[in-house]
């Protein structure tokens, strides 16, 4: 390549599956409109798999243009994004190949852009083959606009209105306009626009990617421009609208689905909480497959009659060992995380954990038939709780089997997809993305990667880099993510670890690939296509979670202060006449999201030195009215001193994601003396890992600690 195509001023992408006449048509008005612009220009048409190559004819018609010929039809958004990486023009005319263009059409986005540098998208005014104007700009849909453009809803004046406010029909068709969004059959982009917005979103193989683009550019600052200076004729085949059972309109349907699904609050949360009602639906299922699972045991020993058998108890007697032993194979499933079947899992991955399972239910249900339940029903029900265990677990593990069926085919025609943001930007993350491409139905739409970015390196990737690791957080929220993959979280593990933090405890599912610098983090890592991870999954119900851990807290708060207060008192006067010194000092804390808070502890100083108050721990129980108040809690990271404010790195400061507690890691591990690394390292470790279980076990193994004396209650914070 040339100096001059290395950078040019303007950089044409013609994206073309299966119309060649329009085709060469298209490319015999730009080849002469190009004649008319005084800079450098390079033309590059992608052809996404079309049935008749057009590469032969166009390099011999058109040798000054480019042409890549794809093995398989991505889709348009595909082939646009192909075309970015291809090119490096300082703008990016992006054409469908049913484009005729007017004369100096290209000159008039040029000038528009060089002259409005708020404008991240200009589009021309598009016509219509018999030369009358085109709607070509819009207003973003309502869901009132796609009731009355897609059905006959609605009174014919209503339904007029709406549409014409939607096209902008009102407005003067040969003035500039800030629109919402425009037709993406040719829109020019600003390069330095696509740097920060990013590229077009794979997830519309076609149709809506044009919408979704020039919303994501308004939410970046820009302005999407309908520049009439520009002309060009448009055939706008509208394939969707032909027939509402084509295979264009399913694609459409698609689509819509996929950008309410981006872009509704609504329908984002409603997905977002999709896995907890799925897993509520697998368990009334096993309800009734338990049910009748039951009974068709039972049937099956009352048709073995009297002659073979003993003669069987009526069904009455069964109850509570029916109802024992779907307890006990409801509960070993949902110790085999059966209730939450995973796109990643394979039909051997369901089976072994319902067999597993199932075998951990029978050996439960058999000790219990011994020594607890159903004594006296001994040697003739053993038979049906048999079949009723072998029936249900086998029934249980067909539905799973379905569902991942059913999840792979859904994952596969695009209708249930997750989108997701993979961290790191170098071989490993490449590759995972390419796993994720091919494997079949695992439902990932890799959106982009996040890390620090390299131009020249991510052309030749063919990855979009969306931003730092710093700014991941408001990726995923404004992206509306529902994954994040820390591929390369050991290239930045500081800045990571805040944003890992700082994701856990949001509905966005974080898995990371296990490397050597993250073993501090390491619970029991997962096959994920070929990689070990770490996962840490949304928590749906984390309000209610932590609104029962305030109501424990103060519950607990109350009950043992109010133990405590009695020998506090005592204590206190016995100071008051004995040392005839001040009793308390007010002391400064750090609390939640590093804000100060202020709590009592006696008072000493080199005289009045600790004594038999810290001995028994009375100094601890003052604590318990920040716990009342709701300013600490029984469990989390240690409180610390308010001077340490200010002086804590970005990442250190996930410690302050929950409220410092009484008690926590630091208290119960064995190593008493923490470095100030080890120390931060362990809340995070809380942090990540918080739960109303790992709370209890904490408390636990506190009294333990307690008991045994090796709380060293008036050891300064951090030294």
């Amino acid at each position: 390549m040339d100096p001059e195509r290395r950078t040019p001023d303007l950089s044409v992408i013609v994206v073309h599956y299966d119309t060649p006449v329009y085709l060469r048509t298209c490319l015999d008005s730009l080849a002469e409109d190009i004649k008319r612009v005084d800079r450098p220009i390079e033309v590059l048409i992608i052809d996404n798999a079309s049935p008749q190559d057009p590469s032969e004819w166009v390099r011999k018609d058109y040798p000054e243009f480019r042409v890549i010929v794809n093995a398989i039809n991505g889709g348009f958004s595909k082939g646009v994004n192909q075309g970015f990486v291809e090119t490096s023009g300082k703008y990016r005319l992006v054409l469908n190949a049913d484009i005729i263009l007017q004369q100096d059409s290209i000159n008039g986005l040029i000038d528009h852009l060089d002259k409005n540098p708020a404008a991240g998208i200009a589009a021309p005014k598009l016509l219509n083959p018999d030369r009358t104007t085109q709607q070509s700009v819009r207003k973003f849909y309502t869901l009132r606009t796609i009731l009355y453009r897609r059905t006959p809803l609605g009174n014919s004046d209503d339904r007029e209105r709406v549409l014409a406010e939607h096209m902008y029909a009102s407005f003067d068709h040969e003035s500039v306009m800030n629109v919402d969004w425009v037709l993406g059959a040719a829109m020019c982009i600003r390069g330095d626009a696509i740097d920060k917005v990013g590229y077009f979103d794979e997830r519309y193989f076609l149709y809506l990617e044009d919408v979704d683009y020039c919303r994501r550019m308004h939410d970046a600052g820009y302005e999407v421009h309908y520049a009439p200076g520009a002309k060009m004729i448009h055939y706008h085949l509208q394939k969707s609208r032909r027939s509402l059972f084509s295979k264009d309109a399913l694609t459409h349907f698609l689509s819509m689905i996929k950008y309410y699904g981006k872009w509704s609050d609504l329908y984002f949360s409603l997905k977002s909480y999709m896995p907890l009602a799925f897993s509520f639906l697998l368990l009334a299922a096993d309800v009734g497959i338990l049910w009748a699972s039951f009974f068709a045991a039972f049937e099956v020993r009352e048709s073995l009659g009297s002659e073979i058998l003993r003669p069987a108890y009526p069904v009455e007697f069964y109850r509570e060992a029916a109802i024992a032993t779907g307890a006990a194979m409801v509960l070993c499933f949902f110790r085999g995380r059966l209730y939450q079947v995973r796109r990643e899992w394979t039909h051997f991955d369901v089976f072994s954990r319902s067999l597993v399972s199932g075998f951990i239910a029978t050996c439960v249900v058999v000790m219990l038939g011994m020594f607890v339940v159903w004594r006296d029903l001994l040697g003739v029900s053993r038979l049906v709780i048999l079949l009723y265990v072998l029936f249900a677990g086998f029934s249980m593990y067909l539905l799973r089997a379905l569902s991942l069926f059913v999840l792979g085919r859904l994952g596969k025609y695009r209708l249930s997809r997750k989108s997701v943001v993979i961290v790191g930007t170098h071989e490993r993350a490449v590759l995972l993305s390419k796993e994720l491409s091919k494997a079949y139905g695992a439902g990932y739409d890799v959106v982009g990667f996040v890390g620090e970015s390299e131009e020249g390196k991510d052309r030749a990737k063919g990855i979009s880099v969306l931003g730092s690791i710093s700014q991941l957080p408001e990726i995923v929220s404004r992206g509306r993510i529902q994954d994040v993959i820390f591929a390369d979280i050991e290239e930045a593990f500081e800045v990571a670890l805040e944003a890992l933090v700082k994701l856990s405890r949001s509905m966005t599912d974080v898995k990371v690939l296990v490397s050597p610098s993250v073993t501090m983090l390491l619970v029991k890592s997962e096959d994920f296509y070929g990689f070990s991870i770490l996962r840490y999954d949304r928590r749906p119900l984390l309000g209610l979670w932590m609104l029962l851990k305030r109501l424990f807290d103060l519950a607990t708060g109350l009950a043992c202060f109010a133990v405590c207060l009695p020998p506090l008192i005592l204590y206190a006067i016995s100071l008051l006449i004995f040392r005839r010194c001040p009793v308390f000092r007010v002391a400064r804390r750090l609390g939640r999201f590093e804000k100060e808070f202020r709590t009592l502890e006696f008072y000493y100083d080199e005289i009045n030195k600790p004594g038999i108050a810290c001995r028994l721990q009375l100094d601890k129980a003052l604590l318990f009215l920040p716990v009342i108040f709701g300013t600490m809690s029984l469990v989390g990271p240690k409180a610390l001193d308010a001077s340490r404010a200010g002086t804590f790195k970005s990442w250190e400061r996930s410690r302050f994601e929950v409220k410092p507690g009484l008690t926590g890691l630091w208290q119960i591990k064995r190593e008493r003396h923490w470095t100030v690394e080890g120390m931060l390292k362990l809340d995070a470790f809380y942090v990540l890992h918080w739960s109303l279980f790992l709370d209890l076990k904490i408390l636990v193994n506190s009294f333990g600690v307690l008991l045994r004396g090796r709380v060293d209650p008036h050891k300064r914070y951090w030294e």
